[in-house]
């Protein structure tokens, strides 16, 4: 996998050129079994390897199922059918297994370290991702030192505290957030006295 952590300052995503081509290649016997199934020779499989795996990362860049995959892989001149569906969405599940890997081997090669411990309230963001920028409080109720992650509690954002959550038919513990993400809590304002 060494081959494959991004050089980058930054941490690697799901969307990352490196994590999909991983993926691919991590599930490449599925592929070509298909391929080889579909009527290509196995010396232009072979071959056309790389190729074939740059098209179906560019592929996964947006597809959120198979079937989304698949279809950006018919606009490219495939012939896709249910099983190649079927492989491309356990190619995207793979993308998970590659990343937790990557991931692990970024926080390791960069030194990252928590600067939070469990039962720290510090502030996350309300809506990552998007251009809001609002964040809520919450409670670091777990820290994930492989991957660089703390496991976030926040009541603002409906988590059930454990406690409650045998309780529950459905509710979520928190949020993992990764540590360059989450922020110390602002102190709540003094009262001075005259």
């Amino acid at each position: 996998m060494t081959d494959t952590i991004p050089t980058a300052s930054t941490r690697p995503t799901l969307d990352d050129f490196a994590v999909r081509v991983a993926a691919v290649r991590a599930r490449w016997a599925r592929v070509r079994n298909w391929l080889l199934g579909d009527g290509t020779p196995k010396s232009e499989v072979d071959d056309e390897s790389d190729r074939v795996v740059r098209e179906i990362a560019d592929a996964l860049e947006y597809g959120e199922t198979g079937y989304h995959v698949c279809r950006s892989l018919d606009r490219a001149g495939w012939s896709p059918d249910d099983g190649l569906v079927e492989i491309m969405g356990d190619v995207l599940h793979a993308r998970h297994e590659v990343l937790c890997a990557i991931e692990e081997e970024w926080v390791a090669t960069n030194d990252i370290r928590p600067a939070h411990a469990v039962g720290d309230v510090v502030s996350i963001a309300k809506h990552p991702g998007r251009f809001d920028r609002s964040r809520v409080d919450g409670e670091v109720i777990e820290v994930d030192q492989a991957r660089g992650r703390y496991l976030v509690f926040s009541a603002a954002l409906g988590h059930v505290c454990k406690a409650d959550a045998k309780n529950c038919v459905s509710g979520s513990l928190g949020r993992f957030v990764a540590f360059e993400d989450v922020l110390p809590s602002p102190a709540p304002a003094q009262e001075t006295t005259s």
